[in-house]
């Protein structure tokens, strides 16, 4: 009989855990599309509330504030596009240019059809902001931190050359991608510039190539 009771609490237990997920990601879907069209500065808790269907208590028992809303919203789509990126870097078989020419590729797709990512970049360079940056800059840290670990590996396997130093070229892709964010998908130029972009990735991955091929016929 207690093994019954015990079973019959935890699937309680179970459905509540997963009707707290689906209210939560109920709440941040909302607040990101009031964030996109109201702004962030000017969509309040009561909003949010409103437009969830959600009591205003019910807010405040899953969030504490908007700003933690956001920062959740954040976390969550970063994870979800670290997601769909990581299995580009565990095909040894690929040539390191072909692993730099598709996650070029993915990942501005990926982030262009993101909500939340250009809202933290266009407050990351503006002079006035209310947002709570260093709370959701360890987000953004993370996948940063991931996006080097990823790219360094990769040149790593380029051939060892004069001039060819993994950690400087690293850091100098991760910066010129960087860059291309802001122009991007702060100033939304990705749809207009994709064409140019898609063959400048081509162009550049082909030296990479050349690069190996004449290093293999050396050897």
């Amino acid at each position: 009989m207690s093994e019954i009771v015990f079973l019959h609490a935890e699937t309680k237990r179970v459905q509540k855990v997963k009707k707290t997920e689906i209210t939560k990601t109920r709440i941040i879907d909302v607040a990101v599309r009031l964030f996109n069209t109201l702004g962030y500065e000017k969509t309040s808790m009561d909003d949010i509330a409103r437009f969830a269907n959600k009591a205003k208590r019910s807010l405040y028992y899953h969030f504490t504030s908007k700003e933690e809303i956001f920062q959740s919203a954040v976390a969550q789509e970063l994870t979800t596009i670290k997601e769909q990126l990581e299995p580009l870097f565990t095909d040894e078989s690929q040539l390191p240019s072909q692993v730099f020419r598709s996650y070029f590729k993915q990942r501005m797709a990926l982030f262009s059809a993101s909500r939340v990512y250009p809202i933290v970049l266009g407050y990351e360079f503006s002079e006035r902001h209310t947002l709570p940056y260093e709370n959701f800059h360890s987000c953004l840290s993370k996948f940063e931190q991931w996006e080097h670990e990823q790219f360094l590996h990769v040149c790593e396997r380029l051939p060892q050359k004069e001039g060819n130093n993994p950690v400087a070229l690293t850091d100098m892709l991760q910066m010129l991608i960087k860059s291309l964010d802001t122009m991007f998908f702060v100033q939304g130029k990705y749809n207009d510039y994709k064409d140019t972009f898609l063959f400048t990735v081509n162009e550049i991955t082909k030296g990479i190539e050349l690069q190996i091929r004449e290093n293999n016929q050396t050897i």
